[in-house]
């Protein structure tokens, strides 16, 4: 039923505990051996009731025992005595479970919380990758439910070693009183565990069903809670009621089959204990044996079997439920063996400040079930101090960069190395707390802004955190909170603009004060460039190495050396203006997207212009026009640094200047003219 990896996995859960297991186990056997006291003791008040002493003259010698030791009480007070000695026995019984009771207990959620605890930290050590392959919802649902029931598993487990060796003591007792009527009761009991085993088999199969029904609800629920902005937005609600109200229809269907068969396992059980029961007597009536010679000692015999049938009851339910946890426990032994995860090992050398630089030796990447190659044989160096800017179209390719030098993955070739040393040799926690990535979308935790702003830090002074905030440019609209920093930002920054997002994330930056900045399209979730938000990052990248990953060449041209990837190659490098001049693929990405956007607007700007203007039959029009056209362009080169002749540029300059104050007298009068016009209409 259990694989070898399974086995492994319960057996190093089981001797993390074995002052429990073995407590547990003691109890249990004390337990058993004190109701097999407490049912001898019933046998002879029900001897004593039935005429003394010479009904039990061929019983085990355990009966004769025990009767031996009322022998010296007087008659009419012995069954007395034993009387309250079996009512003692009982709740001595009774304390002694209760005792063993409370320990499994506690054993039970010491090795939930182990289980737990364990899960917490192998979710801490495993790569990115883990967390793109597994949805939430499964791994929420492993770590609540799966985990639960598995225990669940292990306590039956437990239970059914305790109760077979109850049962092995009760049948040894039955042996020694009559063997051959415990042979003909063996016979009958298999009938019971033929039963047995077929409502086991639908009870496997139901639990199964369960689980992947259960699950699948799970992950269907989770999706509707995260993603309700969503939903919500193309106005799918009837359709996610309808779906997540048929995954409920299916798992109650699947919960109603498998309470059917375990509710069946005690009225089936019974009736074959009935047929066992019946079947013996009617063994006993029929066959006479030599060890049998009166009614009341087959009586006594079967109030023994009785209580062993209970036993094996009891067993039957404790395997019925260990078979239905145990499609539980193969799933938290997976989901808790490390042996079948991607773990990034951490160095051993603390990483404390950039002296040299960051350099990419011919680095090969690609991600884990992705064909094609992220990044291919690449060499960048980075300069300490120095802003160098990636520019790509694949964002495969610049996030790789990000999450290479982080360690989220280690490249398939070359290396990547911090002042000469290899990066695998840093210390993992060291070397991230170094590194602060500012990227398109930051993540914001359902609490406070303080609480958001100074994530993973300690012992930030409220001092340090207003002037993060300040330069951050966030400091206002935190004061301006019912509850300043302490105000509640809701589920994923829900009451939070994009903008204040994307401030919160630099805040953090600021705090963390980090040698290496990385920005990953920083400004590109906003719909036009903030000046705050420029500002701010233009402040935390000042005299600190810097990294911007981007497909947009205005983002990168101020850096100190831009490298152009196509296909995660390297296919330039240089300056903004020396890569402008070669005009090669920088050049056409930085025309076609100033075409995109500054001539652009340029354009509209004309157009509004020229649509204010056209009622105007002045002559001067198309030549204002031209002038300004011819403005725009000039102005353009100059902007650009693409003319070397300073002679000439001044010329341009003086010359742009004229036609600017030309454009404004025209403007002045054309606007004039229309205000006349419309205090006028008639003269149109």
């Amino acid at each position: 039923m259990l694989n070898r990896s399974t086995n492994k996995f319960l057996f190093s859960l089981v001797k993390k505990k074995p002052l429990y297991i073995f407590s547990s186990w003691a109890l249990n056997l004390v337990t058993a051996i004190l109701d097999v006291v407490a049912t001898l003791l019933s046998v002879l008040i029900l001897a004593t009731l039935l005429g003394g002493k010479h009904y039990l003259f061929d019983a085990p010698t355990i009966v004769q025992y025990l009767l031996s030791l009322y022998e010296n009480i007087a008659i009419e007070n012995r069954l007395l005595v034993i009387s309250i000695s079996t009512a003692l026995i009982i709740i001595l019984k009774n304390i002694v479970n209760y005792a063993s009771t409370v320990i499994s207990f506690k054993y039970t959620r010491d090795l939930v919380f182990q289980m737990k605890a364990q899960s917490l930290e192998l979710l801490c050590k495993v790569d990115i990758d883990y967390y793109y392959k597994n949805k939430a919802g499964d791994i929420l649902f492993k770590f609540n439910r799966e985990i639960e029931r598995s225990v669940l598993a292990i306590k039956s487990c437990q239970n059914i070693f305790v109760i077979s060796s109850i049962i092995l003591i009760f049948t040894i007792l039955l042996i020694a009183i009559s063997w051959q009527l415990t042979l003909i009761s063996l016979i009958l009991i298999g009938f019971i565990i033929i039963v047995n085993r077929l409502l086991v088999s639908c009870s496997k199969k139901s639990r199964i069903n369960l689980l992947q029904e259960s699950r699948f609800s799970n992950r269907q629920l989770i999706n509707f809670l995260t993603g309700i902005r969503l939903i919500k937005s193309v106005a799918n609600e009837l359709g996610e009621y309808q779906a997540i109200k048929r995954s409920l229809e299916d798992k109650t269907r699947s919960q109603l089959n498998a309470q059917l068969v375990s509710a069946t396992v005690n009225p089936v059980t019974e009736v074959a204990v009935i047929t066992v029961v019946i079947g013996l007597i009617l063994a006993e009536h029929y066959w006479y044996f030599q060890s049998i010679q009166e009614v009341s000692f087959f009586i006594i015999y079967l109030v023994i079997f009785l209580r062993l049938l209970s036993f094996i009851q009891q067993l039957n339910n404790a395997r019925v439920q260990f078979v239905g946890n145990l499609p539980s426990v193969k799933v938290v032994a997976n989901f808790l063996t490390e042996s079948n995860r991607s773990i990034i090992k951490s160095g051993t050398v603390a990483f404390n400040k950039l002296q040299r630089g960051i350099e990419f030796h011919n680095v090969t990447f690609a991600y884990p079930d992705r064909p094609n190659l992220a990044l291919d044989q690449i060499k960048i160096k980075i300069n300490s101090g120095q802003t160098i800017a990636v520019l790509s179209s694949n964002q495969f390719s610049k996030s790789a960069i990000s999450d290479l030098l982080i360690r989220f993955y280690d490249p398939a070739q070359g290396k990547i190395t911090l002042d000469g040393k290899n990066l695998k040799d840093y210390e993992l926690n060291s070397l991230r707390k170094a590194i602060a990535v500012v990227s398109q979308d930051t993540f914001i935790f359902n609490n406070s802004l303080a609480y958001n702003l100074t994530y993973g830090l300690k012992n930030i002074s409220k001092t340090e955190l207003i002037a993060a905030a300040k330069k951050a440019r966030i400091f206002q609209f935190a004061n301006h909170l019912p509850e300043g920093f302490a105000t509640e930002v809701g589920d994923r920054g829900v009451v939070l603009s994009q903008k204040l997002k994307q401030k919160i994330g630099i805040a953090r930056a600021f705090l963390r004060n980090p040698e290496i900045v990385i920005l990953n399209e920083p400004n590109s979730i906003l719909n036009s460039p903030d000046p705050s938000v420029e500002e701010a990052i233009e402040t935390l990248c000042c005299d600190r190495t810097t990294l911007i990953l981007t497909r947009h060449p205005a983002t990168a041209k101020k850096a100190d050396l831009i490298v152009v990837l196509d296909r995660g190659i390297v296919r330039e490098t240089g300056t903004h203006k020396k890569l402008l001049q070669q005009g090669n693929i920088y050049q056409r990405l930085y025309s076609a997207q100033f075409k995109t956007s500054q001539q652009f607007r340029q354009h509209k700007l004309a157009q509004k212009i020229a649509r204010k203007l056209a009622r105007q039959t002045n002559s001067n029009l198309s030549w204002d026009q031209s002038k300004l056209d011819a403005l725009l362009s000039w102005l353009q080169l100059v902007n650009e640094s693409l003319l070397e002749d300073e002679q000439l540029e001044n010329k341009i300059l003086d010359q742009s200047y004229q036609s600017a104050k030309n454009t404004l007298a025209s403007l002045k009068e054309y606007e004039s003219k229309i205000s006349q016009e419309l205090k006028d209409p008639d003269n149109d």
